[in-house]
């Protein structure tokens, strides 16, 4: 007989089970990431388990390294967004758009850096450099949140 008690002990029952289920799921996605990872393929390792910052940021990184600014953006955007207190993450980011010629947002972001982690050495070099490049290409300073999420246009 169903009864009101037995209906939710099942729904709980059936709630636990898929939250055990997809922990499950995602330490097996993170072992088999962690192998391609550790072969080198950032790739693989970045489709396996898209939710882990460590695998966005190695690809993006890899890729900037390359000369490849363009291609490196995404991951490293993905990076920033998954992880939003890592300060490499947003150093590099904003010298991949210094290298894909994004001039305006690479500086505004390397001034929004900055002000988030003044004593991060790779952050602070990167300011002093940004302020050069700013004065010699004229362009003004605009604010750019670090700590909030972008708005959605839209809805």
């Amino acid at each position: 007989m169903w009864t009101a008690k037995r209906i939710f002990e099942l729904t709980v029952l059936a709630f636990f089970t898929l939250i055990c289920l997809t922990s499950l799921v995602f330490q097996l996605n993170r072992v088999r990431a962690d192998r391609f990872f550790f072969k080198g393929d950032l790739y693989g390792a970045h489709l396996t388990d898209p939710y882990n910052y460590r695998y966005a940021y190695a690809l993006g990184t890899a890729l900037l390294s390359q000369n490849q600014a363009k291609n490196a953006i995404p991951y490293l955007e993905k990076t920033v967004r998954l992880h939003p207190n890592y300060p490499d993450a947003f150093n590099n980011l904003a010298v991949a758009y210094l290298k894909s010629r994004q001039y305006r947002y690479g500086l505004d972001l390397i001034d929004a850096t900055f002000k988030k982690w003044p004593n991060h050495p790779a952050v602070r070099a990167n300011k002093e450099m940004g302020d050069k490049m700013r004065k010699s290409l004229g362009i003004r300073a605009r604010k750019i949140p670090v700590d909030k999420p972008t708005k959605k246009v839209g809805k």
